[in-house]
């Protein structure tokens, strides 16, 4: 199995450098060909609605179907880099969304088999193999965008891709019944207001600081603050021990709220102070919600229900608050994330009051 945990490191490392460079270029190249936030934000829709098709799919797969996702996919995608290469407005959203189905299968395809047949340690392997390439590959992108343009930054993702279907990991599922009295879905709520807050900085926020004119680099260090504050968030996490539940998601919520504050600035010193706190939040929903999940459901049903709240939040984040600010602008972002904020008092509730009882699912 040591084998092919480090096969494994390999490709997940090396395909979601090509991911993450390749992605960021998205809004960029949205704001490039002058859409308005409503279609930039249904970029971010394409990334997100994927998840949930792919989690359904697999829920049924067999572990060699998925591990055939694995080996084929990077190799697929780094087929579709080169292509980006030639893309043009018209073509730009096919491709996108051809991308973004993708890249959905290889990441559930890979935590299903970690969930249902690896140890613990190969998932954190796992976490830490796509964790460091989101912290470092916005900031890389943007330098290559800024001084070379996107063609080069299409052909880095290439060459990343490309690298990443040499390695194949293989693994047999081990699919698991329920392991506890199932779990309270109010206490996932927050992988939707993550995957709002992911949804926001990716496809409104990133394209409000390039029309006001930051650059390349400037916006790639945003991105890049984000993912390194959740890094450091997973860390901290395994010193933190065992928390309840209703602590940790109280103060995600809390952390995933700190965008409204893009609502009353423009400037970018305070937006990326803000997005240490966010990204902070964004692992404590990851690593403890998740957690949660897992002791009560199996693997599958786990990935599932994950993916699928944090699809609807990144929908609701690009898409859906993509088009208010549009219409309504800063006000929008306000009242959204207000929303996390009202939910952290309404759990701060549940924990003084009556103990829950467990929804069903």
């Amino acid at each position: 199995m040591k084998l092919n945990t480090r096969k494994m490191v390999f490709s997940s490392a090396l395909f979601a450098l090509g991911w993450f460079s390749l992605s960021f270029s998205f809004p960029l190249l949205a704001i490039h060909y002058d859409f308005d936030y409503t279609m930039t934000g249904f970029l971010g829709f394409l990334v997100a609605y994927p998840f949930v098709i792919a989690a359904l799919i697999d829920m049924y797969s067999s572990d060699r179907m998925m591990n055939m996702q694995i080996v084929i996919i990077p190799f697929l995608m780094s087929i579709l880099a080169i292509i980006f290469i030639f893309q043009s407005k018209g073509f730009i959203v096919i491709l996108i969304a051809i991308t973004d189905l993708m890249e959905a299968f290889y990441w559930v395809s890979m935590e299903m088999l970690l969930g249902s047949g690896g140890e613990n340690l190969e998932a954190e392997k796992y976490s830490t193999a796509w964790g460091v390439p989101s912290a470092i590959m916005p900031l890389a992108a943007g330098i290559i965008i800024q001084s070379l343009g996107f063609r080069v930054l299409f052909f880095t993702s290439f060459i990343f891709l490309a690298a990443g279907s040499f390695f194949r990991p293989k693994y047999k599922a081990n699919i698991k019944e329920t392991t506890g009295n199932g779990f309270d879905l109010r206490f996932i709520v927050p992988m939707i207001f993550n995957g709002i807050a992911a949804g926001f900085v990716s496809y409104v926020l990133v394209p409000i600081l390039r029309v006001q004119g930051v650059s390349y680099v400037l916006i790639g260090l945003a991105v890049t603050i984000l993912g390194v504050s959740s890094a450091a968030g997973f860390v901290l996490m395994n010193f933190t021990g065992k928390r309840s539940i209703y602590t940790t998601s109280s103060i995600s919520c809390l952390l995933l709220a700190l965008p409204l504050f893009v609502g009353f600035t423009g400037n970018l010193l305070p937006i990326m102070t803000i997005l240490v706190g966010t990204g902070i939040g964004s692992s404590i929903a990851f690593s403890k919600i998740l957690a949660y999940i897992s002791e009560r459901s199996s693997a599958k049903k786990g990935v599932l229900t994950y993916e699928g709240f944090f699809a609807l939040g990144f929908i609701l984040g690009s898409l859906a608050l993509g088009s208010a600010f549009q219409a309504f602008g800063k006000i929008a972002v306000i009242t959204a994330f207000t929303v996390p904020v009202a939910y952290a008092v309404y759990l701060a509730y549940l924990r003084f009051s009556a103990p829950v009882k467990l929804l069903p699912i």
